[in-house]
């Protein structure tokens, strides 16, 4: 799906990720790892097409359609959370309804409730809902354990797992040590990085 050799990625003068080697196949959840400013948010927002290497050789699959949940998501405070995943579907084409959108994160209780009345929580659950909806063969999350609850992340956990099983790459950023049963390959971004499979 994509594959990158001796990546590099700098700002200015200094390079957040140097020389990494990297890749994602359709049906892997691969979990990055490591310590705040290792470049997990940078090679995400690489591997989304919203930041360019400075250095490294790039292979992309033309079937590769990125859609990225960045830690902190936009929403309109005025629509209600039906209103944001109906808009968002509509934009994106998705084949997803919005009824059948809702039941994903538990979210039919707050069909009616505006934005702005959501708890963190249930912002965190429409921000995932409103990335899970969209046409997409490599789904690219960071955080996405913010603010939930442990039925949530259960919830969120199988969500994955199914996108895997239907071939999608999924890769994800966490600090969460839960997110580990979820994975299929750990990388680590840290001073002993290493990238290892999980049976």
């Amino acid at each position: 799906m994509i594959s990158v050799t001796g990546l590099t990625i700098g700002y200015g003068t200094g390079a957040v990720i140097s020389g990494l080697d990297f890749s994602v196949a359709g049906g892997e959840l691969v979990w990055l790892k490591g310590p705040n400013g290792s470049g997990k948010t940078t090679l995400l927002r690489f591997l989304a097409g919203r930041l360019p290497a400075s250095a490294g050789e790039i292979g992309r699959s033309v079937n590769a359609r990125p859609v990225l949940l960045e830690g902190s998501v936009a929403l309109y405070p005025m629509l209600t959370t039906a209103e944001h995943i109906d808009l968002i579907c509509r934009l994106t084409r998705s084949t997803v309804d919005t009824e059948s959108a809702l039941t994903l994160l538990s979210l039919s209780k707050q069909a009616h409730t505006l934005v702005r009345e959501l708890s963190l929580g249930q912002r965190q659950r429409l921000a995932l809902t409103l990335a899970l909806v969209q046409p997409s063969s490599l789904l690219l999350l960071d955080e996405p354990l913010n603010a939930l609850d442990s039925n949530s992340i259960l919830l969120l956990v199988q969500l994955l797992r199914d996108r895997a099983a239907a071939g999608d790459g999924v890769v994800f950023a966490s600090h969460n040590e839960l997110m580990e049963e979820a994975a299929t390959r750990v990388v680590d971004l840290g001073p002993f990085a290493s990238d290892r499979s999980h049976s």
